[in-house]
């Protein structure tokens, strides 16, 4: 369900502000409404009809590494994991640990030595944030592979030569895809 409909004041000031600032492309603005911005997985049934099997893929994927933890990447990564677990799709394995990358300063680091652990986000445009969570103090005795459902075409394949990605779309089509896991 939308958090904020159409004709909002907020959603239409915001989406403005977006445009104006160049941080939505205006290419996308009459495709895309404004209610999509603030949407929280505003269509889920054309979401899941469209990526269920990369989901499973992703799934597959996951549980083959066989990882101590899942690692989301705060907000999306976490969203995704309960979109799809919601749709029937275990991202997590059975036995793993699911947290936030914003909690990893929080776990005993004891706890994660010598551990697989699977970095997971929904996509990955350029790689930074994705890069940065895998090579986290925290992490750095473990073994850590990033896996997303989507990348975009021009990501930095240097730093993430590692990255399991499902699918992968130019990197014109990731905001439409991005918005789709506000």
């Amino acid at each position: 369900p939308a958090i904020c409909k159409t004709e909002d004041h907020l959603s239409r000031h915001v989406f403005s502000a977006l445009l104006n600032q160049r941080l939505w492309p205006p290419h996308y603005a009459g495709q895309i409404g404004y209610a999509v911005v603030y949407g929280a997985m505003a269509n889920s049934a054309s979401f899941i009809s469209q990526y269920r099997e990369p989901l499973n893929d992703l799934a597959t994927a996951l549980h083959e590494f066989q990882p101590h933890f899942v690692v989301s990447v705060a907000r999306k990564g976490p969203r995704l994991v309960e979109f799809a677990q919601r749709h029937g799709i275990r991202l997590v394995p059975e036995g793993a640990k699911h947290i936030s990358h914003k909690a990893l300063p929080f776990v005993d680091a004891a706890e994660l030595q010598g551990k697989r652990i699977a970095v997971l986000d929904d996509s990955v445009v350029w790689g930074s944030t994705l890069y940065d969570v895998c090579r986290d103090k925290c992490l750095c005795d473990s073994t850590v592979q990033p896996f997303v459902l989507v990348a975009s075409d021009g990501h930095d394949h240097d730093k993430l030569n590692d990255l399991v990605a499902i699918l992968t779309l130019p990197s014109s089509e990731m905001m439409a895809f991005s918005v789709q896991l506000v």
